[in-house]
């Protein structure tokens, strides 16, 4: 009654496991594709602090040259009275 004639053999502990792995296999995807989110945000932002620290030296260096230029002496003949 059985429509094929061949008998598929396996150990059990492959009937068992396949399942496992399956399942193990199954969940890991589902956890990669649900962090796709978190991680394309993550890099969205490791991306604006690069420009931000890129802006922060930028000031700095503004900032050091205004300072030099303010602390500077002058000489005593170029001195307003």
């Amino acid at each position: 009654m059985w429509p094929f004639d061949g008998v598929a053999q396996a150990p059990l502990y492959i009937v068992g496991f396949a399942p496992l792995l399956f399942g193990l296999m199954i969940g890991g995807f589902w956890g990669w594709l649900g962090s796709v989110p978190h991680r394309l945000r993550a890099r969205r932002l490791y991306k604006e602090l690069d420009a931000l620290n890129q802006q922060i030296g930028e000031l700095q260096k503004t900032a050091l040259v205004q300072s030099v230029q303010a602390v500077r002496k002058k000489h005593f003949w170029e001195r307003k009275i």
